[in-house]
């Protein structure tokens, strides 16, 4: 049985407490001082920050839910740059507009049917009362997010990508290595013609994520078939210790990846829409986010270089002179959102998440959890850059190779116990691999990379 189905609410809505804002940003308007694009806002200037001008936004207006917060009280600083085009990769719009208006929701269950590939719900009205799912549904079937670029073969092969797990007080607790490689079998667009499945359409994605290194944590890991039905995902481990593979519940889509701060659901928001209880659109709104990393622009540092001589230069986008560590130094740009709360079934960690997704591309950008007590627990945020297709597809609209926005690095931070987990990603990120099969993400395989 669903479980979320059977604490379905009438979560289902529009909230009151923001407005809608137009979707081009053309037609903001702000009116007082302007502050340059470069300008970094900390917690000794944003007082007098808040109400100047930036990009036609009142800085106050687009902070967010707890960046300000941050900002005053946590050491997180904003570097501001002006906002540009983000759209999803040239064959993920062709595809999404092949099936355009051939989706059905379900309201009661939350279920979609008839969906092949692209975003299910593209044109996406506040005033509808399914909004809030739609968005949810958007983000995981156009997917936008570390390993998926156009639905083929994605991964972190080599140099794999990195965890750095922090302590707020002291620092950096340690540093690992791991392996992420994912093969979509549904949803798939690396052919704007097809076929967009692979088998019979009932799995959505197979995915490898096992530590490589230190050698106390190599080989740990997992593999998951995640499914396009509400069915829970088949998940097993890789338990090094004792060399064997063990088969995980159900539920595991909730636990903790390793020893690390993020859920398995914290993968960008994992969890087919159908496990969670209820859904609510609290608004539209423009947001200061990182959506596209410094990372993105031509000869700039990467968030993770493996051949650095020191820490600071391994991760040259990480704040680790001072405490509490975690941050990382970034772009942020105003950014035309849906900001959706969710509500986890009651076996779930988190009581509810506060999500931003881009309402250009459907990504997650961040979001606030709080604990089963309802008390703020963690933030969850992800740094997104431009990453190239693998397989030589060349943009028609462009005339180079397709790129589409890609996790470049991802923080996760529990506030209620001062630590926090960050992950990097290198500029050989690959996706549309060109090789790689079905084949290469099995069971078998993780164990052969356990040992």
């Amino acid at each position: 049985m669903n479980t979320g189905n059977m604490a379905r609410s009438v979560l289902i809505g529009l909230g009151s407490f923001l407005v809608f804002v137009s979707s081009n940003a053309n037609a903001a308007t702000c009116e007082g001082e302007v502050i340059e694009a470069g300008t970094v806002i900390n917690a000794e200037n944003i007082d007098s920050v808040l109400t100047k001008c930036f990009d036609n936004h009142r800085i106050g207006d687009v902070m967010g839910d707890r960046v300000e917060w941050q900002v005053r009280n946590q050491g997180m600083t904003l570097r501001l740059t002006p906002y540009e085009p983000l759209l999803p990769g040239y064959r993920k719009r062709m595809v999404t507009e092949k099936f355009k208006g051939t989706v059905t929701l379900d309201p009661s269950s939350f279920d979609i049917t008839n969906w092949v590939a692209g975003a299910p719900f593209p044109d996406v009205d506040v005033d509808d009362p399914n909004a809030a799912v739609k968005v949810v549904w958007n983000h995981r079937n156009l997917p936008a997010t570390l390993g998926d670029n156009t639905g083929g073969a994605s991964g972190l092969l080599d140099p794999n990508f990195a965890y750095m797990l922090i302590d707020g007080t002291n620092g950096i607790d340690r540093i690992q290595r791991w392996n992420f490689t994912r093969v979509h079998m549904s949803g798939r667009y690396t052919s704007i013609d097809g076929p967009h499945s692979l088998g019979d359409g009932t799995v959505f994605h197979k995915t490898m994520l096992f530590a490589t290194y230190p050698h106390d944590v190599k080989g740990l890991g997992t593999f998951t078939i995640n499914y396009t039905t509400p069915r829970y995902n088949d998940t097993w481990a890789y338990i090094r210790t004792v060399r064997r593979i063990r088969r995980l519940s159900g539920g595991a889509w909730v636990d903790p990846i390793g020893g690390t701060d993020q859920l398995q659901d914290d993968l960008n928001f994992a969890a087919h829409p159908t496990w969670y209880a209820g859904y609510k659109l609290l608004g539209r709104a423009w947001v200061l986010a990182v959506a596209e990393s410094e990372a993105s622009r031509p000869g700039s540092r990467a968030a993770w270089d493996p051949e650095g001589a020191t820490i600071p230069e391994r991760f040259p986008l990480s704040q680790l002179d001072q405490a509490p560590y975690w941050n990382v130094e970034d772009d942020w740009m105003p950014r035309d959102v849906f900001i959706v709360e969710a509500i986890p079934p009651a076996f779930h960690p988190y009581s509810r998440r506060v999500i931003y997704f881009d309402a250009e591309n459907w990504s997650f950008l961040h979001a606030n959890a709080y604990d089963r007590k309802g008390d703020y627990w963690k933030w969850v945020q992800f740094g997104w850059k431009m990453f190239e297709s693998q397989d030589g597809f060349i943009d028609p609209d462009t005339g180079k190779a397709e790129v589409a926005p890609l996790t470049n690095w991802g923080r996760i931070t529990d506030f209620q116990r001062l630590h926090s987990t960050n992950f990097f990603v290198p500029k050989e990120f690959q996706t549309n691999i060109p090789g790689i099969e079905t084949d290469d993400v099995t069971l078998t395989a993780l164990e052969a990379a356990g040992r």
